[in-house]
């Protein structure tokens, strides 16, 4: 008796623990297949040229879901107060497009300016970085018309699409020291992407160049950055494409 018993409770616990495996798998699944969403924008590094610090600027910057499937948007940030920013759609279907809107006041005297705007998202690639950069103009006024309102236009015909995994470093670490940080690169364009050049400003070693990215490929971009001096400091990267320069913003903290 105690011997069908114990076979009928042995049977109980398999089904349970079939029943909690497959759900587990179905749960990874359903992440997995998520994870294929991936978003191209119409442009990720914005020049606005030559801006007033009294006006406040509306930026709208289209994008559009590449992927296999839909890509929630989770949160979007700001480095700063002196901008905002909102997406016009929570759920974007494979195939659709939607907007996100930046409303951006420049600062008196902070010139030329870099602002990150950071979208946070379910998909395959978790995080987007846009980048806001221009000239602040103490010769504008209000009295003087210019341009308040930018809608980012996509690139026409074949084009290379470049996308960091990084736009903004920080790096710790003790007076002397050389650390070591991998930057990826990779295309979401049609045309190979060709890297010219990574001006680091002799603060850190990087590969040769020219390189090449052909579309879905992803390059790791070696950096040796060297920490020589005390405090904590602030400087930017230039990644040099036959595209667009990519500026990439560099915090150290040197002990």
């Amino acid at each position: 008796m105690e011997f069908f018993e114990r076979k009928k409770e042995l049977k109980e616990r398999y089904f349970i623990n079939l029943l909690l495996t497959l759900c587990i798998t179905l749960l990874l699944q359903t992440s997995a297949e998520a994870n294929e969403g991936v978003l191209m924008f119409s442009n990720q590094n914005i020049d606005l040229g030559v801006v007033s610090h009294e006006a406040t600027y509306h930026i709208v910057i289209p994008f559009k879901n590449i992927g296999k499937q839909e890509v929630e948007l989770l949160q979007i940030d700001t480095d700063c107060g002196c901008s905002k920013a909102s997406y016009s759609k929570k759920i974007v279907a494979s195939g659709d497009s939607a907007t996100i809107s930046v409303d951006f006041k420049p600062t008196e005297g902070e010139s030329p300016f870099y602002r990150s705007i950071v979208l946070l998202t379910n998909g395959k690639i978790g995080q987007y970085t846009i980048s806001l950069q221009g000239v602040v103009g103490n010769h504008l006024s209000k009295k003087q018309p210019f341009n308040t309102e930018f809608i980012i236009p996509w690139k026409t015909g074949k084009s290379a699409v470049p996308l960091l995994s990084k736009y903004a470093l920080k790096v710790e670490g003790n007076k002397g020291e050389t650390i070591s940080y991998p930057l990826y690169v990779t295309n979401l364009g049609e045309k190979p992407l060709v890297l010219n050049r990574f001006d680091t400003k002799g603060k850190a070693e990087t590969m040769q160049y020219p390189r090449m990215v052909r579309q879905g490929e992803i390059l790791m971009i070696p950096l040796q950055i060297k920490l020589t001096e005390s405090g904590v400091f602030r400087d930017y990267f230039k990644l040099m494409t036959d595209e667009k320069n990519i500026l990439i913003r560099l915090q150290t903290i040197v002990n």
